[in-house]
């Protein structure tokens, strides 16, 4: 664990990441139908912006994956894309298809995404769907404290942090119970825990 990072509040159980998460049908189904949305909603703005940058839709798919792998892996609520919510819970999730590094953007530059979320938990996945991998987390105000500074390839600045430095105790707020993370399957026409046999509730 870093040094000086925050203790979290109380949870229910201790869950150790890096963790595989794999998503049903029905959640990929989900996350590609809010992909489109919002790909469609990003390639609008590069046009009335007079910015013809093609938005990445497989990206722009599997992030959404990494926040809903998070979710289920939590027992926290998926937000579902909304922009005006943080993306799991009261937590922010970002997803890397390069090395896994946690980004968290300059709080203090213009229009920062980041701005006045210092206190929040920011989780890093990677993967592609159906499975995501949950490496880790860590506060907002640590990345900018330890990460390394530098400009992204859009040249925004950003922090980063190696996926090895996140916290790999349980995330904060985790409500799923038991000592597992759930692995989903068929049992006729339900999905259920192969584990422990919980049935499945979106």
């Amino acid at each position: 664990m870093p040094a000086g990072s925050p203790s979290p509040p109380s949870v229910v159980r201790e869950v150790v990441y890096p963790r595989s998460v794999t998503l049903i049908p029905e959640d990929v189904a989900e996350v590609e139908r809010v992909g489109r949305r919002v790909y469609a909603r990003y390639k609008a703005r590069q046009v009335a912006q007079m910015r013809y940058r093609e938005p990445d839709l497989e990206r722009i798919t599997n992030s959404f994956g990494g926040e809903l792998a998070v979710a289920r892996a939590t027992g926290l609520p998926w937000h579902h894309g909304d922009p005006s919510k943080p993306d799991v819970g009261d937590h922010e999730v970002r997803y890397t298809g390069g090395r896994p590094e946690l980004r968290v953007y300059d709080p203090h530059a213009a229009r920062s995404q980041d701005r006045g979320k210092m206190d929040r938990v920011y989780v890093l996945t990677t993967g592609r769907r159906p499975t995501f991998l949950i490496h880790g987390w860590a506060h907002g105000a640590w990345v900018i404290k330890t990460g390394e500074g530098r400009r992204s390839p859009e040249g925004v600045m950003s922090f980063y942090l190696d996926g090895r430095k996140l916290r790999h105790d349980a995330i904060p707020g985790t409500t799923v119970p038991g000592e597992h993370l759930h692995a989903w399957a068929r049992d006729g026409e339900e999905w259920a825990c192969t584990v422990c046999g919980a049935p499945f509730v979106a």
